[in-house]
């Protein structure tokens, strides 16, 4: 599961790349439905991890618990910025400022997926297998 946690953060890492350089080039009407999409997926992403992950990893390794509540914290700070980056591309807003939340999303979430990376993936490889 951890090394799956990995290939998970991988991927929208490389979409958050692909989305900014659509930013670049202006404000594309097919970033709204694409933000749309990848605000899905890491919501979902989140909720996962927080209803089901971090409880199995809270009650095998109870010293992981701190860190838990860390990650938790962040998907919180992380969610809010996705809603001012949905509010901003869904009203076709000042594109600087949009690319200024965009980029502190895509920093917040580089820190996120690192620390988590760091501090969870092999606690996960032992607790479960990557899903199906």
């Amino acid at each position: 599961m951890g090394d799956w946690l990995v290939e998970m953060h991988d991927w929208l890492r490389g979409e958050l790349k692909e989305m900014r350089a659509e930013l670049d080039c202006g404000v594309p009407r097919q970033l709204r439905t694409r933000c749309a999409g990848f605000c899905t997926a890491l919501s979902r992403h989140h909720t996962g991890e927080a209803r089901n992950i971090f409880p199995l990893l809270a009650e095998r390794f109870p010293a992981l618990q701190p860190t838990l509540a860390k990650l938790d914290e962040e998907h919180v700070v992380v969610g809010r910025l996705q809603e001012e980056i949905e509010r901003l591309v869904e009203e076709e807003t000042d594109p600087v400022r949009l690319r200024a939340e965009f980029d502190r999303l895509q920093s917040a979430l580089d820190s996120h997926f690192a620390y988590e990376e760091r501090t969870l993936v092999t606690a996960l490889n032992v607790l479960l297998p990557a899903p199906g």
